[in-house]
Order: C-alpha cells, then structure tokens, then sequence
C-alpha cells in the first residue's frame, strides 16, 4: 500500500500524523466529551 501524502488533503486545514506526543491531550478532551460514551457505552482507558 502506497503512503498518502496526507497533508495534502486540505488546503484549508494543517493535517499531519498523530504522534505519542499528542495521547495526553486526546485523553483530557474524551474525559471532559462524555457524549461518545453516553450513546456508545465504555469507558475511556489510558493504555
């Protein structure tokens, strides 16, 4: 499978790939947005 260019896909938008640097800030916003959890049930579990 060929890698995409993905930072080409917007023009509008900086695109780039998630780094292990950026899992703190993820898991802060999931805690405080509850309403993925409310309709799909689960928890949010730090790995």
């Amino acid at each position: 499978m060929k890698n995409i260019q993905i930072e080409k896909l917007s023009d509008l938008y900086t695109i780039r790939r998630l780094t292990d640097a950026d899992v703190p800030l993820l898991y802060a916003w999931m805690l405080r947005n509850d309403q993925y959890f409310r309709y799909c049930g689960g928890g949010t579990p730090r790995h």
